[in-house]
């Protein structure tokens, strides 16, 4: 059908569609917009971590270049349940230790590489043990407790990303993003 008004001529199929599609695009913004504003509750809360065990041994630089560029960063741990989780990850009958996001900065303070403030610590008895060497990093034993080791020493890793990321890449991609 078209609608003449004057001059102008208007085909109402026309108009409807890209209504349609007005609309469609405006409802992807709204849901863009509603994401991004979790992203950053989530971030700040650290309330929708997602952690994935990487098996590959590396030192901590790699593990942490790894994790960067296929995820968030090395595991950071703000809270029991997030260290519950973690745990969770670990497979029976492993006995080694894991790297996590924890460094020592220049003033020997313990921080994580994602630059958050250490503000949960569950550290293993008698650790750190190594705070006044250089080229210490965090990891973590299947107990679940922090432990000081040499950076350049090989194991598997913790990476982390947020929920929110996952989310995103699939609408956008129609892809399972990160495994």
């Amino acid at each position: 059908m078209v609608a003449t008004s004057g001059s102008a001529s208007v085909d109402c199929n026309l108009l409807s569609k890209h209504s349609t599609v007005n609309i469609n695009h405006h409802l992807l913004l709204l849901i863009d917009l509603v994401l991004s504003l979790g992203c950053l509750w989530s971030q700040s809360s650290a309330g929708f971590r997602y952690y994935y065990l990487v098996t590959e041994p590396k030192t901590w630089v790699q593990a942490q270049s790894y994790c960067r560029q296929q995820y968030t960063d090395l595991a950071t741990v703000d809270n029991m349940a997030e260290m519950q989780q973690l745990k969770g990850l670990i497979p029976p009958g492993f006995s080694d230790s894991i790297w996590i996001g924890l460094k020592t900065g220049s003033v020997k303070h313990w921080g994580w590489s994602s630059g958050e403030v250490l503000q949960y610590a569950k550290w293993s008895p008698g650790q750190p043990d190594n705070e006044n060497l250089e080229g210490i990093c965090g990891g973590m034993y299947k107990s679940g407790g922090f432990v000081d080791m040499f950076c350049t020493n090989k194991y598997q890793f913790v990476c982390y990303t947020f929920m929110c990321y996952k989310v995103l890449c699939h609408i956008f991609t129609g892809l399972l993003c990160f495994n």
